[in-house]
């Protein structure tokens, strides 16, 4: 299963590597998203712990509610990163997602220090969006 920009499951953002089609600098933009799954995880279990079984568990609820808050928020902030790219022309670094508009076609990013190809790049952000 790849995941596109228009649908990014949640789950699968605690893995540490981009599922297999998805670039680096978008799935390294979604860093928080992992630490917020975790996160709602933890309290849950604290609840579950802290309650012991005495009176209505809602810890138990926190997870599935988390889990759709981030979902929603994560598929805006996709959105908002498409906007970007279109503005760029599509020219960020697949691996940072550094803007590399004004460099020559054929370089290597400043930030990270990957080589690419203008053209390939565009290539590949258009076809990762297009795809959702």
């Amino acid at each position: 299963m790849t995941l596109t920009a228009n649908e990014v499951n949640p789950v699968r953002l605690l893995g540490l590597r981009p599922p297999q089609g998805v670039p680096t600098a978008y799935w390294l933009r979604f860093r928080w998203a992992r630490a917020v799954v975790v996160s709602a995880i933890a309290i849950s279990l604290l609840g579950l712990i802290l309650l012991d079984g005495r009176g209505p568990n809602i810890a138990i609820l926190f997870v599935p509610l988390t889990m759709l808050v981030l979902r929603s928020l994560i598929r805006r902030h996709g959105r908002e990163f498409a906007s970007q790219l279109r503005g760029d022309d599509y020219l960020r670094c697949l691996s940072c997602g550094y803007n590399l508009r004004g460099l020559p076609s054929e370089h290597t990013c400043p930030e990270c220090g990957i080589g690419f190809v203008a053209k390939a790049v565009q290539d590949k952000w258009k076809c990762f969006l297009e795809t959702g």
